[in-house]
């Protein structure tokens, strides 16, 4: 008989304390400026506090007395707005990790949350810029608790994000062909931009070596839209076997970003039940 193995403990951080002056004042800033969903507030009159937590539209969720309800979105973590009593309290509001940057939160878009939040009077110290692991922008809350906004970089090979700006490339052999397919991308609104350049190619081609002068197409769009717009680009493509590659792009402004937006066609209303 086999020795049992030991059972491997089952857990996950529930909740983060964060000292706030006011429950109603903190709540106006994460739920009605940063959307955050309000997922418990309830007095507790033995202790002269309430019990407030909030937490990301898609992070964790926390019950009664701070249990974690185990319906919550694993590994998340919600925040205990947790108002301050006694002056050595109140003195750490804003500043509970000495200046440094205290709270990190991902999201699956970071120019849509940083400019509806610079927009509504949010403090960014950093702009979004690229790193190794994604793109990162660094914010401070109505206390100057500072955060890390981070669009996590896609793995290598992954698909792209829902909702990620990518580049969708393939080349042709003449400049009216590249400029037929753009036209076709961008009037359609499947493409905000597309960049023609000149290149050479060398490839094998049914056996024999091949070296062509060829015409790139770079197709500035988001992910959502891609299979559309394969679609159609490899629908009216001269080539009988066209290249088709899509790039994510790790940074960009997020003006940019969000005139990319407006170019670009709505998604789709989600199918009725």
């Amino acid at each position: 008989m086999q020795p049992s193995q030991p059972k491997t403990p089952q857990q996950q951080l529930s909740l983060v304390s964060l000292l706030v002056r006011d429950y109603d004042e903190a709540l106006a800033f994460y739920v009605g400026t940063l959307g955050f969903r309000l997922v418990e507030d309830r007095d507790m009159p033995e202790q002269a506090k309430r019990w407030v937590v909030v937490a990301p539209p898609t992070g964790g969720h926390a019950g009664h007395a701070g249990h974690a309800d185990p319906g919550g979105h694993p590994g998340g973590a919600g925040l205990l707005l947790a108002r301050a009593v006694g002056d050595e309290q109140q003195a750490r509001i804003g500043d509970q990790t000495g200046g440094r940057v205290f709270l990190f939160l991902h999201t699956d878009d970071i120019a849509r949350d940083h400019t509806r939040w610079q927009a509504a009077g949010v403090r960014f110290v950093r702009q979004p810029t690229a790193a190794p692991y994604g793109t990162v922008a660094v914010f401070e809350d109505l206390y100057g608790n500072r955060w890390d906004l981070i669009q996590p970089r896609a793995a290598a090979g992954a698909a792209p994000q829902p909702g990620e700006l990518v580049v969708a490339c393939t080349t042709v052999a003449d400049a009216a062909d590249a400029r037929r397919l753009a036209e076709l991308a961008v009037s359609a609104g499947l493409a905000a931009c597309v960049r023609r350049h000149s290149v050479a190619s060398t490839y094998r081609w049914q056996g024999q070596l091949q070296h062509d002068d060829e015409i790139e197409l770079q197709f500035k769009t988001r992910s959502h839209l891609l299979p559309a717009l394969q679609q159609a680009v490899l629908g009216a493509h001269p080539y009988e076997l066209p290249a088709w590659h899509v790039l994510p792009v790790l940074g960009s402004s997020a003006a940019y970003a969000g005139w990319i937006d407006e170019q670009l066609a709505p998604p789709a209303p989600p199918p009725r039940s």
